[in-house]
């Protein structure tokens, strides 16, 4: 798996991995609603979860033949079928409307708007809930109608009820504007079609995120051997300046096997910086001994370089693991 598309409850977007390719860029670029995230071990772009940009991932999973994790693609069938979750939810107590829930992606503006209502809060899952008067009232008015945010009608009616009963200054104009909302939020409803969804190919969510680990490991042993792959051409170029050329002329394969086993031994023991314990590399020897501990072959030069190095080490090899590099 390499193309994935996943799905982050805890911010309700859609995650899109792919290798470098123009074309799905230029797909994914095109995305109603997305953002790349730079992470150094998964970089990934982030999509909404609008109905538009849904369909969009839809297509764009099925022609790339995209890995769909399966909350994913609930959530795209959701969004397709016209019955996505709602952004904005009511939530009742003894049969009258008592807060707002609010659950969308990310923005400045909203955040801010969200902020400024009276005794507002936001829990661990980045819902936002707003207690019911004029105030949070006309913030959903303006979430709704200024920034294309769904709510169920029958939210808004109970609203207006709150409004009615409460009769503060200027309700009967923020009824009016209920109405209007009410009225947008109908016309959308009339105007989504349920749309189908293409067959894509869908796994558990749990294998999904046990590859996004494993590539995460990967990418960090990747790196690894890139280091390494720099010490060791370091290191010949180090046994060169140092005159061992000769010596690693003469240098046989069990010589030079000789010497790797060692400074894995070594390396094993070591947390990469220095001796703990006094056990492992010293300070000056632990970059060069650990990244050519991690080469998958030692060259020569590098073992010559190498064997000169570990002669120091013979308390901790023993006599015997010196003896097999000479």
């Amino acid at each position: 798996m390499e193309k994935v598309i996943a799905f982050d409850a805890a911010s309700m977007q859609f995650r899109v991995y792919f290798p470098k390719c123009e074309t799905i860029l230029a797909s994914v670029r095109a995305l109603p609603v997305r953002r790349f995230h730079k992470d150094w071990n998964e970089p990934y772009w982030i999509a909404g979860a609008d109905v538009n940009t849904a369909s969009a991932l839809a297509n764009l999973a099925f022609n790339n033949d995209f890995i769909v994790c399966s909350v994913a693609a609930e959530k795209i069938q959701a969004a397709l079928s016209g019955v996505a979750e709602r952004n904005i939810k009511g939530m009742k107590a003894a049969g009258t409307l008592s807060c707002f829930e609010v659950r969308t992606a990310y923005n400045e503006s909203i955040v801010a708007m969200l902020k400024s209502c009276a005794a507002s809060t936001m829990d661990s899952t980045k819902t936002w809930k707003l207690p019911v008067h004029t105030s949070s009232i006309r913030i959903v008015i303006s979430l709704v109608r200024d920034y294309g945010l769904s709510i169920d009608p029958s939210v808004l009616e109970s609203a207006q009820s709150v409004l009615k009963k409460n009769a503060a200054d200027g309700f009967i104009d923020v009824c009016r504007e209920v109405d209007a909302v009410i009225e947008l939020c109908e016309s959308r409803i009339a105007q989504s079609t349920p749309r189908a969804m293409p067959p894509l190919a869908v796994l558990d969510t749990s294998i999904v995120a046990n590859w996004m680990r494993g590539n995460a490991a990967r990418r960090e042993k990747s790196k690894e051997q890139a280091s390494a792959s720099r010490t060791g051409a370091r290191a010949a170029q180090r046994a060169i300046d140092r005159g061992f050329e000769e010596e690693a002329a003469l240098m046989n394969r069990e010589q030079i096997a000789a010497v790797h086993r060692n400074l894995k031994a070594l390396a094993g023991v070591c947390d990469g910086a220095a001796t703990q314990d006094d056990v492992g590399f010293n300070g000056p020897d632990a970059k060069v001994g650990r990244g050519l501990a991690l080469l998958p072959v030692l060259d020569s030069l590098q073992a010559a370089l190498a064997r000169a190095m570990l002669q120091k080490y013979t308390r901790q090899l023993g006599k015997e693991a010196i003896e097999q590099m000479s």
